[in-house]
C-alpha cells in the first residue's frame, strides 16, 4: 500500500477534514446571521429616523398651537370686551312750534374679565348743524366743588366735557367729547351717560334724517370701539 492511501485511510486525517467542513459551514452560517442581523439593524435605525423626524415635527406643531393658544390668553387677559349700545325714545311735540326731543341713554356694559380704564365716549352726529346735546354734563367754567357719585347701579350723576369748547367744536365737527367721572370700569359693571337729551326742530317741511353714533375709548381700545347701534330721527 502505497504512502497516500495510507494517508486517505488514516482516521486523523478524515477527522481532520470533517472539522474543516465544519468550520467552512459554521463561517457561512455565522456569515448569513451576520448580514441579517446587519439588516435588521439598519431597519431599526431607518425606523427611529423617521420617528424622530416625525416627533420634531409634532413638537414644532405643538409649539406653534402653544403660542397661539398663548397670544389668545394674553389677548383675552389684557382686552376689555364692551358692550356698548343706546336705549332712547322719541316725544313728539303737543305744539306745531315745539321740537321733536329725543331722550336716553348711552351704556357701556363690560363683559370681559379686565378692566376698562380712562373711557372717554365720542357721540357723533351724521351733520353737524344738528349738533345739540343736553344732560347731565359738567362744564369747564363751573366752579361748584361736588362729587359725583352713583345715583343708581350704573348710572352716573354728571359727566365732563373733554374740550373746553365743546359746544362751538360740535356744531363744527357734529361731535360731543364726554369723559366719565371715573377713570374705571370693571369687569360685570356698568357705565351709563344718563338721562341726555337731543331736540329736533319741526319748523321745516323738508324731509331730513338726523343719525348719532357712539364710539368708546379707553387705554385699552385706542382705535374706539362703535355701539351696536344708532340713534336714528326721521323727519317728514
Amino acid at each position: 500500500m502505497s504512502q497516500h492511501e495510507q494517508c486517505m485511510l488514516d482516521p486523523s486525517v478524515i477527522q481532520m477534514k470533517q472539522q474543516l467542513l465544519h468550520f467552512r459551514s459554521e463561517m457561512v452560517r455565522q456569515d448569513r446571521l451576520l448580514k441579517q442581523v446587519e439588516k435588521k439593524l439598519h431597519e431599526r435605525e431607518r425606523a427611529i429616523a423617521e420617528l424622530t423626524e416625525r416627533l420634531a415635527e409634532l413638537t414644532e406643531h405643538s409649539t406653534v398651537i402653544d403660542e397661539g393658544e398663548n397670544k389668545e390668553h394674553a389677548s383675552i387677559q389684557t382686552t376689555p370686551l364692551i358692550h356698548p349700545f343706546f336705549t332712547y325714545s322719541v316725544i313728539m311735540p303737543t305744539l306745531p312750534e315745539e321740537s321733536l326731543l329725543i331722550k336716553g341713554h348711552f351704556v357701556i356694559k363690560n363683559e370681559g374679565s379686565v378692566p376698562l380704564t380712562e373711557p372717554i365716549i365720542c357721540l357723533s352726529f351724521n351733520h353737524a348743524e344738528d349738533a345739540n346735546l343736553s344732560g347731565k354734563i359738567k362744564r369747564h367754567h363751573s366752579n361748584k366743588k361736588k362729587d359725583y357719585q352713583i345715583s343708581r347701579e350704573g348710572v352716573m350723576d354728571a359727566w365732563h366735557y373733554v374740550e373746553e369748547n365743546a359746544e362751538k367744536i360740535a356744531k363744527e365737527t357734529g361731535e360731543y367729547w364726554l369723559r366719565p367721572p371715573v377713570n374705571t370700569l370693571s369687569p360685570g359693571k356698568e357705565l351709563v351717560f344718563s338721562d341726555f337729551e337731543i331736540t329736533v326742530p319741526t319748523k321745516t317741511n323738508i324731509s331730513h334724517t338726523v343719525q348719532v353714533y357712539g364710539f368708546v375709548y379707553s387705554s385699552e381700545l385706542p382705535s374706539g370701539q362703535q355701539a351696536a347701534n344708532v340713534v336714528t330721527l326721521t323727519r317728514v
